[in-house]
């Protein structure tokens, strides 16, 4: 099947859009790390990156377990094996050690390792361009790297990946002159954080008296700020934050990480103008608060906490830094470790989500956020959290929001939320923007009937940006601009308005339609007061999982996220420079309020090991039946059922992969009750979710996940419907998929889940509860999910990035010396694939070397400038031969082809109808 560049049908700002995207992605990629030889890339020693944010010239290397050297040592022997190949090779790279995994072996003994170019000095007056002098550093570092991998004392090789900024929502909150949020306390139906009633920690805290005393909670995060009265307002012995340090700095630089300046502490400093501040702080307080200002407590308010710092005031965070921090809150005797962050790979084979899975192996309990990739369907579950042992958290919306209320002139009372640029918002009058549709959304060259002059604006939400609704407002006179909600939900959207020079706020969809429907033709419009104080208002999405949680499965077709924690508007500390307080919304805050739960829990039974304690949350959690377990793993935690119940199911989730790959799964139930329990055991289906269309374009992925229009469901075949368990037995059963409801032809490969119940019949005490495991799989075989979609991978020249190349003809690459590739393969996925490559065929179409190779890749998302891959092609082929690994070889002119291939999901890659091909149009080399 041929498949070449984007054919030119698109509407011109599209074009433009993908062009500028290709540019900017083209650009980057000329920094990219230096194409290592398919004799590297299918080393089992070595582990491609699963992003395609790999940092230059980085690498972490993990030693032999027989290697008893120091990092030190290791430096010298590569230095002088590398040598002994090639004497001048010191001439042309430098090592360095970046960190020293040296002292706990048992996780992870290894180095990172940064191999740069060195500057070439002037031969006979002639400087080498900046090409030139890649292509030697290429050769030479693919030499060090190729030593890497056939060194006896080194296990695994990985490049180094950059780790994005944890993404959160945050609510605007009004602040009186002393920096505090103004509550209303006296009108809240619940105490703060509200979310300890929907997870039974109140009745931990008040009938078991259990707030996580002597556990160590570590979190590594963007710092805190340990002087909030708080958090106990100090750091080191004697204090609540005992642990810790400062590994990045106020401006960590991930491509330049050396010139880092590093503080004596963990403690935020960050100022008010970085707006993503205070993550860490927030997190902290979800765990470990105890307010005397508002009267609320986090939810293990005695545990000591750990913070390890890897993020700077703004930018991301690299790979190597996670594994330091990781490595020093397991030497630091942590308990449990939190991990508010990773990116969205959908990959286990990640070198941070290995070092979590061994740290939880160990018996460390690990949690980690799902991710915040809800609005991007399904297998988008971040690392670490991936990890098979790693419990990820999927985020559940709290019960209550804490905002303030605008109250209507007939009396009716909604909450709305600030922007982010909007300190006050002001009472006054407020019209409607216009009368219909579509002018009321206040987008593009629109234009009022009238002047709003001394006036609130009524606009609403889509089509785009609040910065140009609120501009065009202000053209025509408005004070202040009030957006209302374009989809049917409970509480106000928060939005972003950076430029704006007037307030800006928003409210629900039902206030929206109240206020329109009060306007009507009435001119002078209605009058509206905003109260600053904060109260509580009821949500209608609470108990549901966010809209913002990352879907699963992994590609590997595990089960992820595990259970779910409150992480929609929860209110927790902030630094006291940024107003002490504030209300968040993310899977970051869903992980700490897990990890919180599992050091009540390690309080009650401390030599319970992490994977049980998983399973025991798991099987007493509080499932969404509606919710597919991809969606919410196992359910809302219930701490207190978790901590008094005795009995419990192993293993605490399954999996069924797909059609062509399941199994029968066993489940062993065991009485640790005093009596004989005698269970029914019963099944639920919930509903499919539905990874593909393919009614218009073709496979495309549908965002965000929705369910199948089909009931797709799985008939399972449970070996025991009635049991009898005697106290100290175990009781094993069998589970088999029998057969699974048909889909609809546009809805292929739909992912089926729901939950077996195993419900106590004899309850000699009235305390015993349902055990609930979620189970999930996908109809069909996933070897057959398309991973190239239409019109990639595709060829783009550098001269033509409109994508003007008629189909069929051949592409021209002209070497220049001196100058830059030409030519680039522009990749984008249907499906994560555990290996891509790139293999260049002459004019036969014969197969004559390889020209670039990555693994373990996810899937991108409908971004159009979501190119997960772009590779340049200077017309040569790598060198796979031993004693010259990592050197080009330049092509003859002619003609040839470039044929990509993906390894299909589950598919063994010794098996050539394991990989999907596709050939591009020819390549005249001249």
């Amino acid at each position: 099947m041929q498949l070449t560049g984007v054919k030119n049908n698109s509407k011109p700002w599209k074009l433009a859009l993908i062009a500028l995207s290709l540019l900017v992605t083209i650009t980057a990629a000329l920094e990219d790390v230096p194409t290592l030889p398919q004799d590297i890339l299918r080393d089992p020693k070595f582990r491609a990156a699963t992003t395609g944010n790999t940092i230059a010239g980085r690498y972490i290397v993990e030693f032999d377990e027989k290697y008893s050297g120091t990092s030190s040592d290791f430096l010298e022997r590569l230095t002088q094996d590398i040598n002994r190949d090639d004497p001048n090779i010191g001439n042309k790279l430098s090592m360095t050690i970046s960190h020293e995994y040296d002292s706990t072996p048992s996780i992870f003994h290894g180095v990172s390792l940064s191999i740069q170019p060195k500057k070439r000095k002037a031969v006979l007056g002639k400087v080498q361009t900046a090409s030139e002098e890649n292509v030697v550093f290429t050769a030479s570092q693919n030499r060090v790297v190729n030593k890497l991998v056939k060194s006896n004392y080194v296990k695994k090789v990985y490049p180094v990946t950059i780790i994005p900024r944890p993404e959160f929502t945050r609510t605007s909150l009004a602040y009186d002159e002393a920096l505090l949020p103004i509550i209303n306390s006296a009108a809240l139906e619940v105490s703060l954080p509200f979310s300890h009633e929907m997870t039974q920690v109140n009745r931990v805290h008040k009938e078991l008296g259990l707030t996580g005393k002597g556990v160590v909670v570590g979190i590594i995060d963007s710092g805190i700020d340990y002087t909030h009265p708080s958090l106990g307002g100090g750091f080191g012995p004697g204090f609540k934050v005992q642990f810790g340090a400062d590994l990045s700095g106020d401006f960590f630089d991930v491509n330049n990480p050396s010139k880092s300046k590093k503080g004596k502490t963990p403690l935020d400093t960050c100022s008010e103008k970085f707006h993503q501040g205070g993550h860490g702080t927030h997190v902290a307080g979800i765990i470990a608060a105890q307010d005397t200002r508002y009267n609320f407590t986090g939810v293990a308010p005695d545990v000591t906490l750990g913070m390890w710092r890897v993020f700077g005031c703004q930018g991301s965070t690299s790979s190597d830094l996670v594994i330091n921090a990781l490595i020093l809150a397991y030497e630091a005797g942590c308990d449990v470790i939190n991990l508010s962050l990773g990116g969205a790979t959908g990959w286990g084979e990640d070198p941070t989500a290995v070092v979590a899975n061994r740290i939880a192996k160990s018996g460390v309990v690990v949690v980690a956020a799902a991710g915040n990739a809800g609005s991007e369907g399904p297998f988008m579950v971040a690392s670490p959290s991936v990890a098979d042992n790693v419990i990820s958290v999927a985020s559940v919306d709290n019960d209550y929001v804490l905002l303030p209320n605008v109250i209507l002139e007939n009396g009716d009372k909604f909450d709305y939320s600030l922007s982010t640029s909007t300190k006050t918002f002001p009472n006054g009058t407020i019209v409607a923007y216009a009368d219909d549709e579509p002018e009321v959304l206040a987008c593009g060259d629109s234009k009022p009937s009238r002047s709003f002059t001394g006036q609130i604006v009524l606009v609403k939400r889509g089509n785009c940006t609040f910065d140009e609704k609120t501009a065009n407002a202000y053209k025509a006179g408005a004070t202040a601009v009030l957006v209302y909600d374009n989809e049917l939900n409970t509480s106000s959207h928060p939005v972003t308005a950076q430029n704006a020079r007037i307030p800006v706020a928003s409210v629900s969809n039902a206030a929206g339609v109240t206020l329109m429907g009060l306007l009507g033709n009435e001119t002078s419009g209605v009058g509206v007061v905003f109260e600053v104080e904060l109260s509580g208002s009821p949500s209608l999405s609470a108990r549901k999982i966010s809209s913002f949680s990352s879907v699963g499965t992994s590609f590997e077709l595990d089960l992820k996220p595990n259970l779910a924690g409150v992480g929609g508007s929860i209110f927790s500390l902030l630094p006291v420079t940024r107003g002490s307080y504030g209300v968040l919304s993310g899977t970051s805050m869903a992980s700490p309020y897990v990890a919180g739960a599992i050091a009540l829990y390690l309080q009650a039974h401390p030599a319970h090991n992490s994977s049980f304690i998983g399973q025991k949350f798991q099987n007493f959690a509080l499932p969404s039946f509606v919710d597919n377990p991809a969606k919410q793993g196992a359910g809302l935690i219930q701490v207190y059922d978790a901590i008094t119940q005795l009995s419990y199911v192993s293993p605490g989730q399954l999996s069924f992969n797909d059609t062509a790959h399941r199994e029968e799964k066993t489940l062993a139930i065991t009485n640790q009750e005093k009596e004989p329990m005698t269970y029914t055991i019963r099944h639920f289906s919930n509903r499919a979710i539905a990874p593909f269309n393919t009614s218009q374009h073709g496979y495309t992925p549908i965002q965000p996940a929705i369910y199948t229009k089909a009931n797709v469901t799985a008939d399972l075949g449970l070996s025991l419907k009635n049991v009898t368990v005697q106290p100290g037995e175990t009781v094993e059963f069998t589970v088999n998929v029998d057969s699974v409801s048909e889909s609809l032809d546009n809805e292929p490969f739909p992912m089926y889940g729901g939950f077996i119940t195993i419900d106590p019949v004899t309850d000699y005490y009235g305390e015993a509860k349902s055990m609930k495991i979620p189970y999930v799989g996908i109809s069909g075989n996933v070897a057959d999910i398309p991973i190239f979609p239409k019109g990639f991978p595709m060829i783009v020249d550098s001269s033509d990035f409109l994508g003007s190349h008629e189909p069929g003809k051949p592409y021209v690459l002209k070497r220049i010396p001196h100058s830059r590739p030409s030519l680039y393969a522009v990749f984008r996925l249907l499906m994560g694939t555990a290996h891509l490559t790139t293999e260049i065929l002459d004019e036969n179409q014969e197969f004559v070397g390889n020209a670039f190779s990555t693994s373990y890749m996810p899937r991108n998302t409908l971004n159009p400038g979501n190119f997960l891959v772009v590779n340049s092609w200077n017309g040569s082929i790598i060198d796979e031969q031993s004693e010259t690994l990592g050197e080009t070889i330049p092509l003859k002119n002619g003609t040839y082809y470039m044929r990509w291939k993906a390894l299909r999901l589950l598919a063994d890659p010794e098996l050539e109808d394991s990989w999907l091909t596709s050939i591009s149009d020819p390549i005249v080399v001249s």
